[in-house]
């Protein structure tokens, strides 16, 4: 793939082309072959359409942009002129150069096909256009007879919209200017799919791509760049092929990749839609196009109602839900004639609960229409009323049809009064509620010499065991005889929270004191039955601050409960935000982990809704009493504060609100039957039962997929896999066995229990096999190898493989899964590495075949010698080992492991600030980084592993910088005057030496309007004392390149020098320079534009540079006086080398 900056040498060309001219170029070399040409031809205004041409008169009319869809009537002429022998030139967007590939269908016309792509910035839609029209034919009396998009009277870059009227008037506009080019621009008149476009990418579908070289300077033309240059991508053999034959006729110039990239976005970015594109293209139904325009392009958003909330009747809970995702959300309630009545919004739904009021409210601005002067009044509205954010659009019959959304909504979906909604759900439910203060420090408590010292010195458990030989003494008196290396070191491996859907919890963990199993603590002394849970929510107080699994609260109140069939379910976490306790308590309310019997108990600090929650009726209490009257004897303590108690502390805690809450435990026993005294059965079921509605409603979801009528008769095999991720033993497994039966199921585990989620599994799954046509790919569901039939599975150790059931999971399989889809075989592959997957083979084996499903057991497959196993994979993923991934990855894995997997591909972490100005910062730290945003519209990309001390970066409007992976900078000013561009590669390092720290009084990059500065990999620049790049100039670093102390670099003088008879400018003041790879600037070098310094030269000490460098030597002297010292050299970074 090759990029060029290209114009034809005909001059009229250029002039009636929308850029260089190189289509009409390729077109000519095409008819000199008495080939034909196909490309978009308008007939009217409204209509272009695809013909067919055979001389350069017909092929005329194919030139310039014209920003409306192009009709295709068939493909069919295309195939018969190439069937015939001739050359055929297909000129089209990326979509239909594709429906053309399709249409061809492989067939071998390649080598006479030649396809020339448009870059597409998307298209704008017929009716907005049509709507336009009308406007403009009221306003000149006159039908319109002709719109040139790209009129150059102006210059190139300046072009213009000139409509032609019959009655011979003209209206001319610079593009920039036009209001219907300035929404297409915003992506707000545009069809919808462009904004999905899957062609915006490279390498582009085309032999060659075409676009405007916006940025290019046109030095290599001698005319410049006022008429136009393009921009050319050869995408393929034959694409470089014929621009090497033509390039006689052009002015022509290769181009780096990022130049391409940094002038036409398109090439590899889908058209941006506007969030009021869908709004716009409904408004056109109910008004003009001025009206619709105005009111998509003055305010923030306009919505259209299916991108609103809106609801017929005031459902308490389905509110709840809405306000919970989106604190900001309004939700408009509406008769059964969808005319709206009122509207609900977080903080009025809060009150109305808290004070038993309407939660709607009636009283709201809204406008119709058809309203005269509909844009002053809102804009008044908003004036007026900073609170009022959005305002509904009704139609004359009071329907909302529109809401126009205030520029700049700050939406804070992080707000803490939306924690305050899963207690009012609670309460709808009836569902009882506790709230307990966990011990804090009590004022004038006689505290112990050694607790008032972990208390002032924040000697936490992790603190303290982090230098066991200096707090060994502490850790002793606390954990009393439970103390020991072995029990130390066991208490400290407490796992990480991560999140698993909308959930955050615990990896899972097995060791003799902690065990999380299914993300949650293990609470000891379950009961086998149950008449209802207690479920707790904390920090690590719930979860069990530095104790063992039998002594955290949960489990010491289950002790205490077991006796009365009440189940205790432990949901604490380890140091984690209270937004993470709200969001799992609001998700197990929802999907219905707490029931209607059920207690919810909150032991965590305090809560900012305290008093909402009080009067809400949720019963709250304080156990600092409690512990302290406790530590006053016997072996309560903490580590650094009270609520980081010892196990002691947990019993007394367990106790008090066992006590507390004794008559709330008997009442919700009575509830849900009896209270169990000891000694007694439960006659409650198991929790573990077959839904033989939900195993069916599971199948028939499936009988459109599969077909299942043909299943009949048919040899049917099954596999049952994870695939986390899916490799080339996965595939291989399911191509043996596809090759063995006339279908294949392969049932991809639902469960979100793995690093890779099931989404992201079951779609490797789907692209890995999707050329094996009698593979069919189904999710488990929740009765196939699920933490349903076989919870312990999930939590793989080998101690606890020896108590796993997996008698429930191949049950059902056996007796109701495999009849229903015919299936007679199940295939496993070997597995000499797990012992629990292993173990569940050999338990397939015997237990399937007894009811006549045959277990086919695949030996597995090996590259290089080595055992292909996802658990390598995960391995290599995080130790970025690419080589290693392609070995045991099929390509579409790699391929979307590298799209999708942080670890790989580079974490896009967007922060919009004001203005549209967005920082991606790839999850790094900007620790000693400042950067201050002073304009608008200009995008800060900064790759893995950044490291900064002392840098500042001043942004004016429309700046792009882009710095890679682990850079290196310090003590520096930076900035970017408007539209500057910087591209540096990774491993960049400024401002410091190589073996030592000097970071001096610092040293400045100054890039003006327009400048460009280009930087390679693993080029350094130590303690550069001034770089800049004057407007409109540029300059290039290749790779691996050396500056050394007290180096300046400016592409020109910064002020104009005239003679004083002439008034001629005899010095530059923007030229471009460019240091090729591997080059050493000594110390105290200057180098002025326009210079190029080639490959592996060093540059003397003290020297002043202007002009060519050659490759390989030395070169040193001040600017006239400089030369070559020493010829073919080359030299080395480190003296080691």
């Amino acid at each position: 793939m090759t990029f060029y900056a290209a114009a034809s040498r005909d001059e009229v060309n250029v002039r009636a082309s929308s850029s260089g001219g190189v289509f009409f170029e390729l077109s000519k070399e095409i008819l000199n072959r008495e080939g034909v040409i196909y490309g978009a031809a308008q007939l009217t205004p409204t209509k272009v359409i695809h013909e067919r041409a055979v001389s350069l008169d017909e092929i005329k009319r194919f030139r310039k942009s014209k920003y409306i869809r192009s009709k295709i009537t068939s493909y069919a002429p295309i195939e018969n002129d190439l069937k015939n022998g001739k050359w055929v030139l297909f000129s089209g967007t990326g979509c239909q150069i594709n429906g053309l590939y399709e249409y061809l269908n492989g067939k071998t016309y390649d080598e006479r096909l030649l396809t020339v792509e448009v870059v597409c910035h998307g298209v704008p839609t017929t009716k907005a256009l049509i709507k336009y029209l009308e406007l403009c034919e009221k306003k000149h009396n006159s039908k319109i007879v002709s719109i040139d998009y790209r009129d150059k009277q102006f210059g190139w870059e300046n072009n213009a919209i000139c409509e032609t009227y019959e009655n011979g008037e003209q209206d001319v506009c610079i593009s920039k200017n036009h209001i219907l080019h300035r929404l297409y621009l915003k992506g707000i008149n545009m069809e919808r799919g462009c904004g999905y476009c899957k062609f915006a990418r490279l390498p582009r579908i085309a032999d060659i791509t075409l676009a405007d070289f916006w940025t290019n300077k046109g030095d290599f033309i001698p005319t410049g760049r006022e008429l136009g240059i393009s921009l050319v991508v050869a995408s393929s053999s034959k694409g470089e092929k014929f621009i090497e034959i033509i390039k006689n006729s052009l002015y022509i110039k290769k181009v780096q990749k990022e130049e391409a990239e940094l002038s036409c976005r398109h090439l590899t970015n889908s058209p941006r839609l506007h969030c009021s594109q869908k709004a716009f293209d409904q408004l056109m139904d109910y008004v003009d196009f001025s009206k619709a325009s105005e009111l998509c392009s003055r305010f923030g958003i306009v919505c259209t109602t299916s991108e609103l909330c809106i609801m017929h009747d005031v459902n308490i809970i389905q509110i709840a839900e809405k306000l919970y995702r989106n604190g900001q959300e309004i939700i408009y309630i509406v008769d059964k004639d969808n005319c709206v009545k009122g509207i609900v919004t977080l903080g009025a739904f809060i009150n109305a609960n808290v004070n038993d009021k309407s939660i709607v409210n009636s009283e709201f601005k809204k406008f119709s229409i058809s309203e005269k002067e509909l844009i002053l009044k809102i804009e008044e509205v908003f004036k007026s009323n900073k609170k009022i954010l959005r305002i509904p659009i009704t139609d004359d019959e009071g329907r909302i049809i529109f809401e126009v959304r205030r520029n700049n909504i700050e939406v804070d979906n992080n707000d803490a009064r939306r924690w305050i909604l899963p207690f009012i759900i609670m309460k709808f439910n009836h569902i009882k509620m506790f709230y307990f203060r966990r011990p804090d420090i009590k004022k004038d408590f006689p505290y112990t010499d050694a607790q008032k010292k972990r208390i002032h010195e924040h000697l936490s458990f992790p603190v303290m065991t982090s230098d066991i030989d200096s707090y060994s003494y502490i850790l002793k008196d606390i954990l009393n005889k439970r103390y020991s290396n072995e029990y130390l070191e066991d208490l400290m491996n407490v796992s990480a929270i991560v999140k698993i859907g909308n959930r955050y919890c615990h990896m899972d963990e097995c060791n003799r004191l902690i065990n999380i199993v299914n993300g949650q603590r293990v609470v000891c002394n379950q009961p086998d039955c149950f008449g209802y849970s207690v479920h707790i929510y904390g920090r690590c107080g719930v979860f069990g601050y530095a104790v063992e699994d039998s002594e955290n609260m949960p489990s010491q109140l289950q002790k205490i409960l077991k006796d009365r069939g009440v189940r205790v379910v432990n949901h604490g976490t380890w140091g984690a935000e209270d937004k993470f306790i709200f969001e799992n308590l609001y998700e197990d309310i929802l999907d219905g982990t707490i029931s209607g019997n059920d207690m919810v108990l909150l032991y965590m600090g305090d809560i900012p809704f305290f008093d909402i929650a009080e009067k809400l009726g949720i019963y709250s209490d304080d156990t600092t009493m409690a512990f302290h009257e406790a530590l006053e004897g016997g072996n309560v303590d903490f580590y650094d504060i009270p609520g980081h108690m010892n196990a002691e502390g947990y019993s007394v805690i367990a106790n008090y609100i066992y006590k507390t809450l004794e008559s709330d435990f008997d009442v919700q026993c009575l509830k849900v039957g009896k209270v169990l005294k000891k000694g007694e059965e439960s006659q409650h079921k198991k929790l573990i039962s077959v839904n033989l509605e939900e195993v069916n409603a599971y199948i028939s979801s499936y009988s459109k997929i599969l077909p299942v009528r043909q299943l009949k008769g048919k040899k049917v095999g099954a596999v049952v896999m994870n695939c986390n991720p899916f490799t080339k033993g996965h595939r291989y497994l399911i191509e043996n066995a596809a090759a063995r039966e006339d279908y294949l199921i392969v049932f991809v585990v639902e469960e979100d229990r793995s690093e890779f989620s099931f989404a992201d599994r079951f779609e490797m799954v789907k692209l890995g096999t999707k050329d094996l046509e009698n593979v069919f790919v189904i999710p488990s569901g929740k009765y196939v190898l699920s933490t349903y039939t076989m919870p312990e599975y999930f939590f793989k150790s080998q101690e606890k493989a020896k108590v796993i059931d997996m008698s429930k999971d191949l049950e059902i399989f056996g007796d109701y899964i495999a009849p229903a889809f015919n299936i007679s075989r199940r295939y496993v592959g070997e597995e000499p590495l797990d012992y629990i997957t292993n173990t569940y083979n050999k338990e397939q084996k015997r237990y399937l075949e007894e009811k006549g499903i045959e277990v086919i057991e695949i030996k597995r497959l090996n590259v290089d010698g080595a055992v292909i196993s996802a658990s390598a994979v995960r391995k290599m993923i995080e130790n970025k080992d690419v080589v290693g991934l392609k070995l045991f990855l099929p390509k579409s894995t790699m391929e979307y492991i590298e799209r999708n997997n942080p670890k790989i591909r580079k974490n896009r972490t967007e922060r919009v600030f004001g203005n549209n100005n967005t920082l991606i910062c790839n999850g790094t730290n900007l620790e000693g980084c400042t950067i201050n945003w002073r304009g608008k519209d200009s995008t800060v990309e900064i790759g893995c592993d950044f490291s900064a001390f002392g840098l500042t970066i001043d942004v004016y409007s429309g700046v792009h910088i882009s710095i890679g992976d682990r850079a290196e900078i310090h003590n520096a000013k930076w900035r970017f005057a408007d539209k500057a561009t910087c591209f540096i590669g990774d491993d960049f390092s400024w401002g410091h030496d190589i073996d030592e720290v000097d970071w001096g009084d610092g040293s400045e990059m100054y890039v003006g309007a327009n400048g460009k500065v280009i930087i390679g990999n693993t080029t350094h620049f130590n303690k550069t004392d001034l770089l800049v790049v004057y407007k409109d100039s540029m300059i290039r670093v290749g790779e691996n390149v050396l500056f050394a102390r007290h180096v300046t670099i400016r592409t020109g003088d910064g002020h104009k020098i005239f003679d004083k008879e002439s008034g001629k400018q005899i010095n530059e003041t923007a030229g471009i320079i460019e240091i090729g790879n591997h080059v050493w600037l000594s110390e105290h070098v200057k180098i002025l534009g326009t210079t190029n310094i080639g490959e592996g030269s060093v540059i003397g000490a003290n020297s002043l540079i202007k002009g060519d460098v050659p490759d390989h030597c030395i070169y040193a002297g001040i600017a006239g006086n400089a030369r070559v010292i020493r010829e073919n050299i080359e030299w080395r970074r480190h003296s080691d080398e």
